[in-house]
């Protein structure tokens, strides 16, 4: 059953990033949405469907960098044009499997604590947070020219891409679990997959 609730969450990241609600584009740096369906695999489903989810996510970003550039800092998302391909692919694949592993292992955790729902707040924000730092922190490593530092994921939580990207985490994925334990079908559902 798994495997149609990894079906069903690549489509929605395929709808979202071929799609204006996928990128929304502030400068100097893009907001994606691309990671709330990790962040909801990952909660139903663990730190594996969190990574393979990840996996989706970075995949799509760079094809979505690759013929799309709204700003300089997408370039480096695109294997085609960064420059170094290597770098473009921990960037955008890599840094976003290591947060799809890490947010599933983090919500494992959080259901050990009550209340459950308030960790699981506490983590989506959080998970958000470790994916900023990762991704610029690989931008900072690969592409020094941009200026870009994991530093810059503190500077981010103040800015409106950042409070858009937190607040979607912070309001969705809390939602989302609740709706899986309070509810007969939510719970029949749950049930079914773990």
């Amino acid at each position: 059953l798994w495997v149609h609730f990894f079906f069903f969450f690549t489509a929605h990241e395929f709808i979202s990033a071929f799609s204006w609600a996928g990128f929304i584009h502030v400068q100097p740096v893009s907001i994606t949405t691309l990671h709330v369906p990790v962040l909801l695999g990952a909660v139903l489903l663990g730190k594996w469907m969190g990574a393979a989810l990840g996996g989706v996510f970075g995949l799509l970003s760079m094809w979505n960098a690759s013929y799309q550039v709204f700003t300089d800092i997408d370039a480096v998302f695109s294997l085609l044009i960064s420059g170094d391909p290597l770098g473009s692919i921990v960037v955008s694949v890599g840094t976003r499997i290591v947060f799809g592993f890490c947010a599933g292992w983090f919500f494992e955790l959080a259901k050990h604590y009550e209340p459950q729902w308030l960790f699981v707040a506490f983590v989506s924000v959080a998970a958000t947070f470790v994916h900023s730092v990762l991704v610029l922190g690989a931008i900072q490593y690969f592409f020094p020219w941009t200026g870009i530092t994991a530093f810059h994921s503190l500077v981010l939580i103040g800015e409106l891409n950042g409070v858009i990207s937190l607040g979607l985490s912070i309001l969705l994925v809390p939602a989302f679990y609740a709706f899986l334990h309070s509810t007969q079908v939510g719970r029949d559902f749950s049930y079914m997959v773990t």
